[in-house]
């Protein structure tokens, strides 16, 4: 072997220890995946990527994880799946844009229901205002013949 040959050779080694080095899996970096990869959808079946048991599953969990140890961001790792397979990945919509209708509609939906029970608890109550009271008042004329009609119907009602 020649003096250039193995200095090649040497400078080779080096660098691959220096790039094996570089992917080499911290807490910080196996956190970051884990929590990318579970917020995905499998491309490859109706599970999250965590959980898929397809094998071709495993080399793209594989591919985040050294992605995170190269340093990638967890919305980087998302972006790498969902530049891939679509935006139809995300188990959770985006908070901006589109996907922001998808969080403000559903709590919107629960407020305006709970105030309109509360407002038909409090009519059937008679805290509120009621039907009857819409209408227009009855005339004392009206007012004693309602009661005579009522007494009869509680007369016929005894017997």
């Amino acid at each position: 072997m020649t003096i250039i040959t193995r200095s090649a050779l040497v400078l080779a080694m080096v660098l691959s220890a220096h790039s094996a080095a570089a992917q080499v899996p911290t807490p910080e970096t196996e956190r970051i995946a884990v929590e990318a990869i579970s917020e995905l959808k499998s491309p490859f079946g109706p599970h999250m990527l965590d959980m898929c048991p397809n094998e071709q599953a495993e080399p793209l969990r594989q591919r985040l994880h050294a992605a995170a140890a190269q340093g990638a961001t967890k919305e980087q790792l998302i972006g790498i799946v969902v530049g891939e397979y679509g935006e139809n990945m995300r188990a959770l919509p985006q908070r901006r844009g589109f996907g922001l209708w998808a969080w403000l509609l559903p709590p919107a939906g629960l407020a305006m229901g709970a105030a309109f029970l509360w407002g038909r608890m409090r009519q059937m109550r008679g805290t509120g205002p009621s039907v009857a009271a819409a209408g227009p008042a009855l005339s004392a004329e009206e007012q004693a013949s309602l009661n005579a009609a009522l007494r009869d119907f509680d007369r016929n009602d005894d017997e």
